[in-house]
């Protein structure tokens, strides 16, 4: 019943000729943008790591879902979430400051245990070359995800 009920809404959805995502996709930001923002108002200066952790999660996911506004109908006013990278700035320190914690401690332990030998005859570098590249590609793709 359930199912035939949702395609007599879709058929009706489309002889009306209605955009259901956008519909859907507008109202449901505005609800997540006062949420998101209600719920950041409460987070305290003193952030610790672990919350900037914690929200660095949610910042991808906020970026995946503004990302959306790309299927949307084109309208005249900005979205509730235009700018929603700007409710991060006060981790966004945090995370690059754990980038760099997470690159020095690699770095470090990739030299500590290097035997300074190459992997092989045709290769001339060492295990270390190959986990600092390992490494820095990370770094890379966190920087891209910001």
């Amino acid at each position: 019943q359930q199912i035939s009920d949702c395609v007599f809404l879709f058929l009706q959805y489309s002889t009306m000729r209605l955009d259901v995502f956008s519909i859907a996709y507008l109202k449901l930001q505005e609800l997540v943008s006062c949420y998101v923002k209600e719920q950041l108002s409460k987070i305290d200066s003193g952030m610790s790591q672990l919350t900037a952790e914690s929200l660095f999660q949610l910042y991808l996911s906020m970026k995946d879902f503004y990302n959306m506004k790309d299927f949307v109908c084109s309208r005249d006013t900005p979205l509730a979430l235009t700018g929603f990278h700007l409710w991060f700035k006060e981790a966004i320190p945090l995370w690059l400051q754990k980038t760099y914690t997470i690159a020095l401690e690699r770095t470090q332990r990739a030299i500590q245990v290097d035997q300074l030998t190459p992997l092989g005859e045709l290769n001339k570098h060492s295990t270390s070359i190959v986990d600092l590249s390992t490494c820095y590609a990370q770094m890379v793709k966190t920087w891209q995800q910001l």
